[in-house]
């Protein structure tokens, strides 16, 4: 094998493994057998682990951006149609990564970023780099909207404008409900005109495919990826997704002074029934969920586990969890989350 092709091998391993597990549960060894290569050759090419990643960081980069916005802007001129498309590449990929893994990995920046961005500088600057190349694509729409005479300051605080009306659409839906929130109430909590969510999204309902989407991404890295990244131990990986879900929702709790319960439910509650796109997408978040109460099920349970008897260990896990974010929410208690991972425990062992 030519020494380039070794060392795209290597990033591209690392960068499979580091998304599946988390940068610190996988070591060099690792890569290397995933590689197929002798245990000292990555270090031929990388000091260390952590040069890897800062390799594996632009890797990711020039690979979201030929598939999601290359791919986006080559199909359209239209930017509110590049902007749906971007979105729509984001969850195709993120449906085929999750059929060739059997679970949804989330986002690669975020994952090596809540590692290592806050200890280590090169790691920091490689994910700014890739989010500000994101943002460049963001602005192009931006400017394509909003037309010629744009300032730099309005541009900027155009793109800002944007993941705010997301981050606060999803934040006021959470805490008041879907049909009690106008998109005038979203563009007032961003701090924007009452018509400028107009301009990125045709309708509240198009807002609110994309805060699902947000929410899931959101709750995939800061729980699901992050409790599998810390331990291989099944039942301690199940502990701990209670753990950063109670967690989670004591903050926001602290924060807002109301227990909220669980987003993807208060959606479904309203519109899935209604809205073909959401109920796809609140389906699509619960089996993103399920996929890694699989993994927990299979380990604990072991080999010989019919399919029939899988399937119902995992829904019931899933409902489980419904029923206490519910129960959270009804008695504003974020302690009855905890309450609910004994019987989780149950369910996982059979």
């Amino acid at each position: 094998m030519k020494g380039e092709e070794t060392k795209n091998r290597i990033i591209d391993c690392a960068a499979d493994l580091f998304w599946a597990r988390g940068f610190r549960a996988v070591s060099m060894a690792d890569i290397a057998k995933a590689a197929g290569i002798n245990k000292a050759t990555p270090y031929q090419y990388f000091d260390s682990k952590e040069k890897l990643a800062e390799a594996v960081v632009f890797s990711q980069r020039q690979w979201t951006i030929d598939i999601v916005f290359d791919k986006a802007f080559g199909q359209t001129a239209d930017p509110k149609q590049r902007l749906d498309l971007i979105y729509t590449y984001v969850h195709d990929t993120n449906c085929m990564i999750k059929k060739q893994s059997h679970k949804a990995r989330g986002c690669p920046f975020i994952n090596v970023a809540m590692e290592l961005a806050h200890t280590n500088d090169d790691i920091r600057q490689a994910v700014d780099e890739s989010f500000q190349a994101f943002g460049a694509y963001y602005r192009d729409i931006v400017r394509a909207i909003r037309g010629p005479g744009l300032s730099q300051e309005d541009e900027n605080q155009a793109v800002n404008a944007l993941l705010r009306i997301i981050d606060c659409a999803a934040d006021l839906f959470w805490a008041r409900g879907f049909r009690a929130v106008s998109m005038a109430d979203i563009a007032k909590a961003a701090g924007i005109n009452k018509a400028t969510p107009y301009q990125y999204f045709d309708s509240k309902e198009k807002l609110a495919e994309a805060v699902v989407f947000s929410q899931r991404q959101w709750t995939i890295d800061i729980v699901f990826d992050k409790a599998f990244g810390q331990t291989a131990d099944p039942k301690q990986r199940l502990d701990l997704i209670y753990t950063y879900v109670h967690d989670t929702n004591c903050m926001i709790k602290k924060q807002s002074h109301k227990a909220r319960g669980c987003p993807f439910i208060n959606v479904a509650m309203e519109l899935a029934h209604t809205n073909d796109d959401i109920r796809q997408a609140v389906d699509e978040s619960f089996q993103a969920f399920g996929a890694y109460y699989r993994d927990i099920v299979r380990a604990i349970r072991g080999p010989g586990l019919s399919q029939e008897d899988e399937n119902q260990a995992v829904n019931a896990l899933l409902r489980n969890m419904d029923g206490a974010m519910v129960a959270s929410k009804i008695k504003q208690n974020t302690d009855v989350i905890l309450e609910a991972l004994p019987t989780a425990q149950i369910i996982a062992r059979g």
